[in-house]
């Protein structure tokens, strides 16, 4: 008896690690869809779409100001010019740099 569970076992194992090839690009294509959207969402021009949080130095530059008003701010690597305006989820106020960052 104990050869017959054996011989079974190793039977039904043997029938669970095969796969058809339709299966096995299934799952690749599958984790290549996901890889995709990982680097997609690692992307920071895709967070910015996403309406994150302006630096705070972007907020406090437009406070009491008015949509439109040229402004300017420390960025993480220099002084950043831009204009007043609400971000596109309309959550924050602040100064939107120009991306040619011109007075």
């Amino acid at each position: 008896m104990k050869q017959f569970i054996i011989l079974f076992s190793i039977a039904a194992a043997s029938l669970m690690l095969i796969i058809t090839p339709a299966q096995a690009q299934e799952s690749v294509n599958n984790n290549s869809e996901q890889v995709t959207q990982d680097q997609t969402a690692n992307k920071p021009e895709e967070k910015m779409r996403q309406g994150g949080k302006p630096p705070q130095t972007a907020i406090d530059a437009c406070v009491d100001q008015t949509a439109q008003t040229k402004c300017s701010f420390q960025g993480p690597k220099e002084l950043e010019f831009g204009v007043c305006e609400d971000t596109p989820d309309k959550k924050y106020f602040a100064c939107k740099p120009d991306r040619n960052n011109i007075k």
